[in-house]
């Protein structure tokens, strides 16, 4: 998960997902990379489309 989020901070960092409209394990990871970076997941798009 640090690792991620390093990448994360770098810009570097995608998380891809299939599963949609359902529940999926991407959503978990992003959540722990950004609780590991201090933010709330409720503060960032969750898709660069949102964004």
């Amino acid at each position: 998960m640090r690792r991620l989020l390093e990448r994360a901070r770098a810009g570097e960092l995608e998380l891809l997902c299939w599963c949609h409209p359902l529940a999926c394990h991407a959503e978990v990871v992003r959540g722990a990379v950004l609780w590991l970076a201090g933010v709330s997941p409720e503060a960032t798009p969750e898709s660069p489309e949102e964004a």
